[in-house]
């Protein structure tokens, strides 16, 4: 039997590309044109924090893609930016510290 697994890891690939530009600051639905007082609160700035990678990639070849909403709540927004943002940057690199790295008694 063939195994599915690599087309699956690329069909699971382009759909979470998808869903990050779906969800990427400067979103029309942050838009106050087409919906007035609805802006990006806590949660949606830990969100843009998280993906500010792959946001910032995207914004290079996209125009409408920015990598922080400016129409936010305030500090509230920018708290879950920030934690997101640490959790973005400052996680992968701690976890790869410790892989793979066993202590050998003598």
């Amino acid at each position: 039997m063939r195994s599915f697994r690599p087309v699956f890891m690329i069909g699971l690939c382009v759909l979470l590309t998808v869903f990050w530009i779906n969800c990427a600051a400067g979103d029309k639905r942050w838009d106050q044109e087409a919906n007035p007082g609805h802006r990006a609160g806590f949660f949606a700035g830990i969100w843009h924090g998280l993906i500010i990678i792959i946001t910032f990639i995207i914004s290079l070849f996209v125009k409408g893609v920015n990598i922080y909403e400016v129409n936010n709540t305030g500090w509230g927004y920018d708290l879950g930016f920030l934690i997101g943002l640490c959790f973005s940057f400052l996680a992968p690199w701690r976890l790869s510290k410790h892989r793979g790295h066993k202590k050998v008694k003598t």
